[in-house]
């Protein structure tokens, strides 16, 4: 059966292409993390489309026919690509909120597009921005650091027991410093897209290409989930 693509532009797609090995071993996967474009949210519409175009051709020429877009901002874009079928994160994880009012923490282009609110029409949707948020966490911010980011972005809503869309799939990687400032459940893409009907029986090879430095990207994934790696550069 044919690989199913993965991108963004880091470790956030990194953490959801995890989730799918786990759930679904026997799935053939080739992932790209775009570390070159690092961190996609504050870039205007047309570099993301330009950088959308780029990826997409990366995966033309591995003969990948579905990809899943495991990056917000990207998903925002509504974009297409002939001969390849995209599927994207944002109308499935705002498939899974049950609350009536929930904060959405985003990228400043996810949130400037309202990109959660286009699918939670009949709640109250309070959207967020935190600009550097993905930047820290590529740089392996302290927790300190990421709590002041949270706090600079929303301190009216601290232990408010608010329920929190993670509208970023970097934010996943610090759940434990949203859900202590936040106290609220937490929605993460990670969880929603496994429901997806898109996974197919293969041999489970997972190949890693990243537009940046493999070993440098590699040694991110191993600070953070202890897992060595190895990663090939994408162009």
């Amino acid at each position: 059966m044919s690989r199913l693509g993965v991108f963004d532009s880091g470790l956030g797609g990194y953490d959801i292409l995890q989730q799918i090995q786990k759930k679904y071993p026997e799935q053939d996967l080739i992932f790209l993390a775009d570390q070159k474009n690092v961190s996609y949210g504050n870039k205007s519409r047309a570099e993301l489309e330009n950088i959308f175009n780029e990826n997409m051709t990366f995966f033309k020429k591995k003969r990948v026919k579905r990809v899943l877009v495991a990056c917000n901002t990207m998903s925002a874009l509504e974009l297409e690509y002939p001969g390849i079928e995209l599927y994207r994160i944002i109308e499935t994880t705002a498939s899974k909120v049950e609350e009536e009012k929930v904060i959405v923490l985003a990228t400043k282009f996810t949130v400037e597009n309202h990109a959660y609110k286009k699918y939670l029409t009949e709640k109250e949707v309070i959207e967020i921005a935190l600009p550097n948020m993905a930047r820290l966490i590529e740089s392996g911010a302290s927790e300190e650091e990421i709590l002041e980011e949270i706090d600079s972005h929303c301190s009216e809503y601290k232990d408010s027991g608010i329920s929190v869309v993670c509208g970023c799939t970097h934010f996943p990687l610090v759940k434990e410093q949203i859900y202590s400032y936040f106290g609220g459940k937490i929605y993460e893409s990670g969880e929603a897209v496994l429901g997806l009907p898109i996974y197919s029986q293969g041999k489970g090879k997972i190949d890693v290409y990243t537009s940046g430095d493999p070993e440098e990207f590699a040694q991110k994934v191993y600070n953070i989930y202890g897992e060595e790696i190895v990663s090939h550069h994408a162009r």
